[in-house]
C-alpha cells in the first residue's frame, strides 16, 4: 500500500510548514483569520466549542497528511529491498507503540497508589500529553526506525522475522483476556449504561491486547509473518484516514471519548486487517517456520 511518488514530494514541501501551523494552533491557541468564520474567535482546544473556527482541524489534517504522504509515498530509488525495509519499520513502530502504551497503563494504576507528588504530577502532565498525541506516535516512531534500517540493512536477507514477544503461549493468553474484556465492555455498555465509572480493570486492556499483537501466533511461519507485514502497514494507514475522519465529525467532549478509544484503535484495526488477510491468503502448507 504506497502512494504515488508526487506525494512523497508534496510532503516533503509542506512538513515544515505544516509543523509550525498545527503547534501554534495547539500550543498557542492562534487562530488563522481565513478560517475563523465566529466572531470574535475564541480559543481554540479540543474540549471547547470553537464555533465556526476551523483552524484546528485543518492544521491538524495538513500535518497528519503531510506525514502520511512521507510515510507511505513512494521514493526516488524505491525498490523491493524498500519496500521491505518500510514494512519492518512500520512493524517496529507499531509494536513501539502498542507496547509503550500498555506500559503507560500500567504504570497509571502504579501511581493510584502513591500519595500524590511532584513526581505523581510529572506523570499526569506527560501521561495525559501522550494520549492526546498517542495517534501520533507510530508514524514518528517510524521514521527512525526506517532511516536506522535502511542504513543498516544492505540486503534483504539480513531481515528476519522478529517478535517483541515470541512466546505462542502469551498470543493465546492475549487473546483470552481481550476477548473477555470485550465481552465484559459490551455487557457493561449494554445493562450499566447509567455507571460512567468503568473499573480500573479495563485500563489494563491495551496490555492484553498487546500480548495478543505483539507476540508470535501458534504456528507461525514465513508466509504469516509476511501477511502480519503487510497488515500492520495497511492497517496504519487506515487509522490516520479514520482519524481525520472522526477529526472532523467529533467535537467537545465527545472528542475526549475518541481519545480514550483511539489508544486500542490502531491494534483493533490491524487485528482485523490480519485475520481478514490471513483468511484471503491461499492456503498453502510449508514447512519454513520462524525459529
Amino acid at each position: 500500500m504506497l502512494l504515488p511518488r508526487i506525494c512523497k514530494i508534496i510532503g516533503r514541501i509542506l512538513w515544515f510548514p505544516a509543523l509550525v501551523l498545527a503547534a501554534m494552533v495547539q500550543l498557542r491557541h492562534y487562530v488563522i483569520p481565513f478560517l475563523d468564520f465566529h466572531k470574535p474567535a475564541g480559543r481554540v482546544s479540543i474540549f471547547v466549542d470553537r464555533g465556526y473556527d476551523y483552524s484546528d482541524e485543518v492544521t491538524t489534517t495538513l500535518f497528519v497528511l503531510t506525514l502520511v504522504f512521507l510515510a507511505f509515498g513512494k521514493r526516488k530509488d524505491e525498490n523491493a529491498l524498500i519496500s521491505k525495509i518500510r514494512q519492518y519499520a512500520f512493524y517496529w513502530a507499531a509494536s513501539i507503540t502498542w507496547a509503550t502504551t500498555a506500559m503507560y497503563f500500567i504504570l497509571m494504576n502504579f501511581f493510584d497508589f502513591i500519595a500524590p507528588s511532584r513526581l505523581f504530577d510529572l506523570f499526569v502532565i506527560l501521561g495525559n500529553l501522550f494520549i492526546v498525541y498517542n495517534f501520533l506516535v507510530p508514524i514518528i516512531v517510524f521514521f527512525p526506525v526506517f532511516w536506522y534500517l535502511r542504513s543498516t540493512i544492505k540486503h534483504g536477507d539480513q531481515l528476519k522475522p522478529v517478535y517483541l514477544v515470541r512466546s505462542p503461549a502469551i498470543n493465546i493468553l492475549g487473546k483470552c483476556a481481550t476477548l473477555l474484556f470485550m465481552l465484559v465492555g459490551i455487557i457493561t455498555g449494554l445493562f450499566f449504561t447509567s455507571n460512567n465509572s468503568y473499573p480500573v480493570i479495563f485500563t489494563l486492556f491495551p496490555l492484553v491486547i498487546a500480548l495478543w499483537v505483539c507476540a508470535k501466533e501458534p504456528h507461525e511461519d514465513k508466509a504469516l509473518f509476511a501477511t502480519r507485514l503487510n497488515a500492520v502497514q495497511l492497517s496504519i494507514f487506515v487509522h490516520y484516514l479514520l482519524f481525520i475522519l472522526v477529526y472532523w465529525v467529533v467535537y467537545g467532549w465527545d472528542y475526549a471519548d475518541v481519545l480514550g478509544c483511539s489508544v486500542v484503535s490502531s491494534q483493533l484495526i490491524f487485528l482485523v486487517v490480519f485475520f481478514w488477510m490471513r483468511y484471503k491468503a491461499p492456503k498453502m502448507v510449508t514447512e519454513d517456520s520462524v525459529e
